[in-house]
């Protein structure tokens, strides 16, 4: 009779325990079983919470393309550790973000995504950070169904409104150190193989130091197989437009032209540059990119021009030709795709060359005949290099 109560107590004991193993189910996210899970997702709710981000005071400050970029606060920020003795998450509290809308996310590609596998390329591969801007992620919004990519956001804007609106202000001290802050973070992409393509004042963003934004167009150089030219003409190398590839040496000239030109504002005059500034940049604008300086020469030099800037301090002098001058108000300077131009403006000049071309053609126009429809495109090298009429 005792045998069997035994043995009777042994098999409730034995079916609780099944029944507690059931109620603990294998996530999907982190692998772990768990007792709280979201039927819905298939994942533990400490893997639904780290998915989950709470936003408020959305607001728009930028177009960009098709895309929207908007600022908000993350009401509780990004996931900092994980925190063993509570069993959760930290996060690293409330902070201002930059949200950048992928229209149509329900045909999204591999090149809406790509900023993000460079950044992830990046972080993981790079010793030096601080002077490329801070991906957090992506996340989705269930009210458009549009994906949305999470950016530290900057409080100084870019550096094509810092300099319209603080040039004669800024001393030569100032510019060196935002200068230095934009090379550090081209060297750091460099380190890790990794090509910008789409570099310009407008994708240097500014708060306590410069740093470089829009990874949208990089490119590792050894799996560069895109040949779509995108950016701001001023910016870009002269070899692209003669059909070759995109390398570093490509990303040094428009750091060059970043330091002298600001998005269709009129190039400064420098008269009063400190000593061995003009010989550097005329090294990075150089014709031919093998000539061009590496990163780690053009920070070094750098350092030794603000050595010299801490010792002689070279006044800026306020001319009429010098600083930046906005020769078109209503001017829309961003990038765009610009190889349907190019080749177009290529095939012209083979074309007039060789003496077969007998048509007369402005020396301003071109004919850009994409989609079956004439277009007229003036080149305006002062602003953007050009608009659409």
């Amino acid at each position: 009779m005792e045998q069997s109560i035994d043995h009777k107590l042994k098999g409730e004991s034995k079916k609780k325990k099944i029944a507690l193993k059931q109620k603990y189910k294998k996530c999907n996210e982190c692998n772990h079983k768990r007792k709280n899970f979201d039927e819905v997702h298939k994942i533990c709710h400490l893997c639904y919470e780290a998915r989950t981000i709470l936003i408020r005071n959305i607001e728009l400050i930028a177009e960009e393309g098709f895309n929207k970029i908007y600022k908000a606060i993350w009401i509780d920020g990004p996931i900092s550790k994980w925190n063993k003795k509570q069993q959760k998450y930290n996060r690293l509290a409330e902070m201002v973000v930059a949200l950048k809308v992928i229209n149509n996310s329900g045909i999204i590609t591999n090149k809406e995504l790509n900023e993000l596998k460079i950044f992830y390329r990046f972080a993981i591969s790079s010793l030096n950070r601080t002077c490329v801007n801070e991906y957090y992620g992506i996340t989705y919004d269930p009210i458009t169904q549009n994906y949305m990519i999470i950016t530290k956001y900057c409080n100084g804007g870019n550096l094509t409104h810092y300099i319209a609106n603080n040039f004669f202000n800024m001393d030569w001290n100032n510019k060196l150190s935002k200068l230095h802050n934009i090379i550090d973070g081209l060297h750091s992409l460099h380190m890790v193989n990794i090509l910008h393509k789409n570099y310009h004042s407008g994708n240097i963003f500014l708060s306590n130091k410069a740093v470089i934004g829009d990874l949208s167009k990089c490119a590792t150089a050894n799996d560069d197989d895109d040949d779509e030219v995108y950016g701001i003409i001023p910016y870009i190398a002269p070899e692209i437009f003669q059909g070759q590839k995109y390398t570093k040496a490509s990303d040094i000239y428009s750091f060059a032209l970043i330091n002298k030109l600001c998005d269709g504002f009129r190039p400064p005059i420098l008269i009063n540059a400190p000593k061995g500034y003009i010989e550097l940049m005329q090294e990075c604008l150089h014709f031919d990119p093998c000539k061009r300086p590496p990163t780690f020469d053009i920070q070094s030099k750098i350092a030794i021009i603000r050595d010299y800037e801490n010792n002689s301090i070279t006044k800026i002098i306020p001319l009429s030709d010098n600083g930046p001058v906005i020769t078109n108000p209503g001017a829309i300077y961003k990038s765009r795709p610009l190889s349907a131009l190019i080749k177009s403006a290529e095939s012209i000049r083979i074309k007039n060359n060789s003496g077969f071309d007998k048509r007369k053609f402005d020396n301003e126009l071109i004919e850009d005949n994409d989609n079956n429809q004439d277009k007229k495109i003036k080149f305006i090298y002062e602003h953007e290099n050009y608009s659409k009429n």
